[in-house]
């Protein structure tokens, strides 16, 4: 049964502390964003292109791994230690509502929100890049005209 598997899968997550995203090269994973909206820490390979980068800082969330060292990670996440597991899932939890967050339907269901906050936080980020780009132009013309 679907309903049932699609519970199963969701409890399982939300039971665990660290959730592998495999193959997961780019934020747009659905297990990623599973895992931040049920507040358990992605585990991703060093290949991870972090949402939203440099201006988000994910350091405090993120557990990486080098898929040609992956035979460390129950080592690696057995040496945490509960404070440090417990500050990853709060900035893990702080940067999901903050960057993703849900979607509220009127029929009382949610879910990850994958266009709206999402977009806006792109879009806000690409006019501070903008910005960044032209305040440097300008930096650069008057040093030059001096």
């Amino acid at each position: 049964d679907t309903k049932t598997q699609g519970k199963s899968y969701v409890e399982n997550i939300m039971n665990s502390t660290f959730v592998f995203c495999p193959g997961s090269h780019f934020a747009g994973s659905p297990t990623f964003g599973e895992a931040l909206a049920l507040g358990a820490i992605p585990v991703v390979t060093t290949e991870f292109a972090e949402p939203f980068y440099p201006e988000v800082d994910w350091s405090g969330c993120l557990v990486k791994v080098n898929e040609g060292r992956i035979i460390d990670l129950p080592r690696k996440l057995r040496s945490m230690t509960r404070d440090s597991v417990a500050s990853r899932q709060g900035t893990c939890m702080e940067l999901f509502h903050r960057v993703i967050g849900w979607n509220a339907h009127e029929d009382g269901t949610t879910q990850i929100d994958l266009e709206g906050r999402g977009f806006a936080v792109a879009m806000r980020l690409w006019k501070l890049r903008i910005e960044v780009a032209l305040e440097r132009k300008k930096r650069q013309k008057e040093f030059l005209d001096d």
